[in-house]
C-alpha cells in the first residue's frame, strides 16, 4: 500500500466541504451577526447602572444625584432600542452570507435523501 495516497487522502478530507462543516460555518456566521449588539448594549447598559448607583449613593448633598440618576434611566430606556437597531443592521450585513449557507446545506441534505 502506497502510504502517500492515504496521507493525501486523510488531508484531503479534512479540508473538505462537508455539510457539518457547513453547519459549523453558519453557526459562526450567525454568532458574529449577534456579537457586536449584545456587546454594546452589555456595555451601555453597565453604564446605565453605574450612573443610576452614582447618582443614588450621591444622594441630595450635590446637585449632580439628580443628573446622574436621570442620565441613567435615559440609557435604560435607550438600550433596548438601539439593541434592536443594531441587531437589524447587523442582521443586515449579514443576511446573504447566512442564507446562501443555509441554502447549500439544505440542497446537500434533500439530494442526499
Amino acid at each position: 500500500m502506497n502510504t502517500d495516497k492515504l496521507i493525501a487522502a486523510a488531508v484531503a478530507s479534512e479540508y473538505a466541504q462537508t455539510a457539518s462543516r457547513k453547519v459549523i460555518a453558519l453557526k459562526k456566521l450567525d454568532k458574529r451577526a449577534k456579537q457586536l449588539p449584545k456587546t454594546i448594549s452589555f456595555v451601555l447598559g453597565a453604564a446605565a447602572l453605574a450612573l443610576t448607583a452614582m447618582g443614588m449613593s450621591l444622594g441630595s448633598g450635590t446637585d449632580w444625584w439628580g443628573v446622574c440618576w436621570l442620565l441613567g434611566f435615559i440609557l435604560m430606556g435607550i438600550n433596548p432600542l438601539l439593541y434592536e437597531k443594531l441587531l437589524d443592521s447587523s442582521k443586515k450585513r449579514y443576511a446573504w452570507d447566512i442564507i446562501v449557507l443555509a441554502r447549500e446545506i439544505w440542497l446537500e441534505e434533500t439530494v442526499t435523501r
